[in-house]
């Protein structure tokens, strides 16, 4: 979903004349301003007026995803033709994708974006998703294969350290349930 807004930024970017290099450095001046604002701004107004004089999103949002993930795991439900066909032509994609980066260099479209595109995940972290391959471009654009193979197993321990917390969380709400208001007060 960004990503076309950033691209799009870049074609009137050039469209008034500007480089791309100036155009990608407003975007981003533009997006640290926007970071730091929200995050003075946002943690003043929680501590303010507190989480449940808020929206009805900001006292639901961070129990939502545990729920859900709780409620898959402890329920079943009965697959239909629709879910089949929906996992057949889901895995035919992936495979068709894969082989097509395998076949041929420089193939644009990876599965992952495939399976992440729609929901709420890539709206939610589309943010660390381009920071992650901007930071892997330049990595390997000044550094080198062989300074982007070193820098593999941090990249790794962010992801598997960011997983592993989410997971802990999500596995102490499943197995401690609590009320939906933790704090009080």
């Amino acid at each position: 979903m960004a990503t076309g807004y950033f691209v799009n930024s870049l074609k009137l970017g050039s469209l008034c004349g500007l480089g791309r290099l100036t155009t990608a450095t407003w975007i981003l001046v533009a997006v640290l301003v926007a970071m730091i604002v929200c995050h003075v701004t946002f943690p003043t107004v929680i501590y303010s007026y507190s989480v449940p004089k808020l929206s009805w999103w900001a006292q639901t949002s961070s129990l939502n995803t545990a729920n859900l993930i709780g409620q898959y795991l402890t329920t079943s439900r009965p697959l239909t033709p629709h879910h089949w066909w929906g996992f057949i032509i889901g895995a035919a994609t992936c495979w068709l994708l894969i082989e097509l980066r395998l076949s041929f260099v420089g193939f644009p479209l990876h599965p992952i974006g495939f399976i992440t595109w729609f929901g709420w995940p890539l709206d939610r972290y589309w943010l660390s998703v381009l920071l992650g391959w901007a930071l892997k471009a330049v990595v390997l654009r000044y550094g080198g294969f062989s300074v982007f193979q070193k820098a593999k197993p941090f990249a790794y321990g962010l992801v598997v350290g960011g997983t592993t917390n989410l997971t802990f969380w999500i596995l102490l709400r499943l197995l401690f349930p609590t009320s939906d208001v933790i704090i009080r007060d």
